[in-house]
């Protein structure tokens, strides 16, 4: 049995649900240079941001959708991650100044008392 390996793997990280959520190299370079510019440099956010989101939603449109947000303080980054078998996949990363409140809520950190 022949495996290919067709690209890297960029990281793999456990979700709140103890999900393992990866991207590749290859894939990482397409969210940097064809989709969202500004979150070069920021991958070490992004593994946080899935690791420790401050709520996850799951898409309306599409059950295995997840978008799993965090704030930084003067952003809310949003990590979309595809959901199969288990296992998940960044879709895509954005820079955002709100969270998006379409989708269920299936996840919320605990607010401080």
């Amino acid at each position: 049995k022949k495996i290919i390996v067709t690209s890297e793997i960029l990281f793999e990280v456990l979700d709140v649900f103890g999900k393992r959520i990866r991207t590749t190299k290859r894939w990482w370079k397409h969210i940097i240079e064809e989709k969202h510019r500004d979150v070069e440099g920021k991958v070490e956010l992004v593994q946080k941001t899935i690791r420790l989101p401050d709520e996850i939603r799951q898409s309306k449109k599409k059950a295995y959708i997840y978008l799993y947000y965090r704030n930084w303080e003067e952003f809310w980054m949003c990590a979309v991650v595809r959901r199969l078998n288990g296992d998940g996949f960044l879709m895509t990363v954005y820079i955002t100044s709100k969270t998006k409140k379409r989708g269920k809520l299936i996840w919320q950190k605990a607010k401080n008392k």
